[in-house]
């Protein structure tokens, strides 16, 4: 499709629409972005997948041809992170 430069598969929602929630290396995500890949290849556009932290299931998808920028984790998760880790540098100044 014109216009269309890259394709983005967020894996949180992508494995609770195939009821296994979270569950990124299972045979059915697994198949989901190697077809996602292909179709993107296919067109010339690159495959970008969201929600991945791991380095290792990244590396899974990164062999079958995703494009290697992930983006690990949502916003929420990665925001709730960097307070806890500023909360606990903050509260160490008054010890």
């Amino acid at each position: 499709m014109d216009g269309i430069d890259a394709l983005f598969i967020g894996s949180s929602d992508l494995t609770l629409s195939l009821g296994i929630p979270g569950q990124f290396t299972h045979e059915k995500t697994q198949d989901c972005f190697k077809r996602a890949i292909a179709a993107a290849k296919a067109h010339g556009k690159h495959m970008f997948i969201g929600g991945i932290a791991d380095p290792e299931i990244a590396k899974i998808y990164v062999e079958m041809g995703a494009a290697p920028c992930f983006f690990p984790g949502a916003d929420s998760q990665l925001l709730l992170k960097a307070a806890k880790e500023a909360g606990a540098a903050f509260s160490a100044l008054g010890k």
